[in-house]
């Protein structure tokens, strides 16, 4: 070992004791000490700190952003862990003075970098199993949050991948400090810190919504955000605050564009859904009392809040719930709205599958906030979804309209009548215009006559209006070789089934269909179709070879 290099190790101890004995007193004694403290000195508690945890190679020989760095192990066992820990502190408290004095001298754009992978590397847990967040108890919010600030300060689009990423990395590490120490997360979700909770919150989105960062960048603003929520509990006032804006960023972001990575999208509609949940569960409207992480009345301390905060301050009582709520109600409804006429006919299934499953979260959790509004929304979905190619999709819509059967009958009943006659306005229309290629409304309508079920047989037996006008619209795509069913009606003891489902269907070589039966109808076709109707057809999609009709029959023998 050089000897340059053992001058450098013994400096380094020496200044670590003294560290030591600083923060066993009080952590704010080693202000004074540290903002007198040389670049040299600098540099030499950067490759202390890398010495404790490299064993293979000296800190001259690591740059930095070596992935090494990140998965190394504790390696100088002369360090007791309360040293060590105390070194974590006093360099978590000189990195607060040095970042704001980068900043003031404006160095920060050069330094930010190397600054958030100290923080990173002081506070990632992944390097040890020892390092635990009791070792941090000597800190103070005081000598937290403005680090914080300091790494959110200056991330802008011009910022190179590698660098926003390490960034991340230390805010992610800062915050899971954050979330799982009781006094911190107090002040992390209090009023007094909104603007910092702010600039955090849109920091993230503004990362995520950007097409030109890399999919790893994004997913780390996600885990940010993610770590976030998950920790809010019911300490919901900043929140609610930021969740209008929240919630409509993750909207656009997941609608935007159709070559939007899938992952992105999938964590959108996670995040979209955990906010609604977290702002608008049902243990909130049930409660007589609704939990205040900061009560108008009761505490004195809000009236030292400034004007601007107070005015974004939610009061979460039961007028809230009964007025200002009706407008965030609004305002979800609208967003799954957008969110399923995009994402309901996504070419991912796993797109379609995370839809389903945030919509019914959100439905199953929030069923008071919304009070059914939400009702003819889901139900729309399920109709989209419940023939879906993938299992996992069908059967998850299958079991939401068992549960609407059970729990809502009477809603699930209009519902599908009010859809029928909303088909049999809306096919008529498409295909006198010529568009014949409706395969989202076939499937709901097939959908609509299963659910229908016997009351269908009731519809075709009244003569209903809507279903004259839907055969007649069917008549018109369905093309019959009529010479051929006049020779099917002579065979005798035939099910009327197996006459359906061998149809004669006539194609000319360019693969259209000809014999419109609007135009010449028999008396065996239109029975057929109608019988077909009464019994409950559901239309399934156009073939792919010719564009003919598939007759899918829900009952079997008559």
């Amino acid at each position: 070992m050089p000897m340059q290099f053992v001058s450098i190790v013994i400096d380094v101890h020496y200044l670590l004791g003294i560290f030591f004995r600083l923060s066993s007193y009080n952590l704010d004694n080693l202000t004074n000490f540290i903002g007198c403290l040389s670049v040299k000195v600098w540099n030499l508690i950067y490759m202390a700190y890398y010495e404790m945890y490299i064993p293979e190679t000296s800190a001259y020989n690591h740059s930095v952003g070596n992935d090494n760095l990140i998965s190394a192990s504790y390696y100088d066992l002369s360090v007791s862990p309360e040293e060590r820990a105390a070194c974590r502190s006093a360099i978590i408290v000189a990195l607060r003075l040095a970042a704001n004095n980068s900043i003031q001298a404006g160095w920060w754009s050069q330094n930010k970098s190397h600054f958030a992978e100290i923080i990173h590397l002081v506070l990632d847990r992944s390097v040890s199993v020892n390092n635990s967040i009791s070792e941090y108890t000597t800190l103070r919010w005081h000598h937290v949050h403005p680090i914080l600030a300091c790494l959110l300060c200056d991330i802008s689009s011009s910022d190179h991948s590698t660098c926003v990423h390490t960034i991340l990395q230390a805010v992610l590490s800062l915050i899971e400090l954050i979330c799982e120490n009781d006094f911190f997360r107090k002040e992390f979700f209090s009023p007094f810190y909104i603007p910092g909770f702010g600039k955090l919150i849109s920091t993230c989105l503004d990362v995520i919504a950007d097409i030109n960062r890399t999919s790893n960048v994004r997913i780390l603003a996600f885990s940010i955000l993610f770590t976030i929520l998950k920790s809010t509990g019911s300490d919901v006032c900043s929140l609610s605050v930021l969740f209008p804006g929240l919630a409509s960023k993750l909207v656009s972001v997941a609608t935007g564009s159709i070559n939007e990575n899938l992952g992105i999208v999938e964590q959108c509609l996670k995040a979209f859904s955990l906010a609604v949940v977290i702002c608008l569960k049902d243990s909130i409207v049930k409660s007589e009392t609704i939990n205040d992480s900061f009560p108008l009345d009761k505490d004195s301390s809000r009236q030292l809040l400034s004007p601007a905060i107070k005015e974004l301050l939610v009061n979460r009582d039961k007028p809230w719930l009964e007025e200002t709520s009706s407008r965030v109600k609004k305002l979800v409804s609208s967003q799954l709205i957008s969110l399923t006429s995009n994402l309901s006919v996504h070419r991912a299934h796993s797109i379609r599958l995370c839809l389903i499953h945030s919509v019914n979260e959100i439905y199953s959790e929030c069923s008071e906030a919304f009070n059914g509004s939400l009702d003819d929304l889901m139900l729309d979905l399920i109709l989209i979804l419940e023939v879906d190619e993938y299992e996992s999709i069908s059967q998850l819509t299958s079991d939401i309209i068992v549960r609407f059967r059970t729990e809502k009958r009477s809603v699930f009943s209009i519902h599908m009548h009010d859809k029928l006659k909303e088909l049999s306005d809306m096919i008529p229309l498409k295909v006198r215009n010529g568009n014949t290629n409706c395969k989202t409304m076939f499937d709901q309508l097939s959908n609509v006559l299963h659910c229908l079920n016997s009351d269908l047989e009731h519809l075709a037996m009244s003569r209903s209006s809507s279903l004259q006008s839907l055969l007649q619209a069917l008549a018109v795509i369905i093309r019959v070789d009529a010479q051929r069913l006049m020779i099917s009606r002579n065979e005798n003891n035939r099910r009327v089934i197996d006459l359906l489902l061998s149809l004669p269907l006539q194609s000319t070589s360019n693969g259209r269909n000809n014999g419109d039966l609007s135009r010449t109808p028999t008396l065996d076709t239109v029975f057929a179709i109608t019988l077909s109707s009464a019994l409950g057809i559901a239309i399934s999609k156009l073939d792919k070879d010719t564009p003919k009709l598939k007759l899918m029959f829900l009952f079997g023998n008559i």
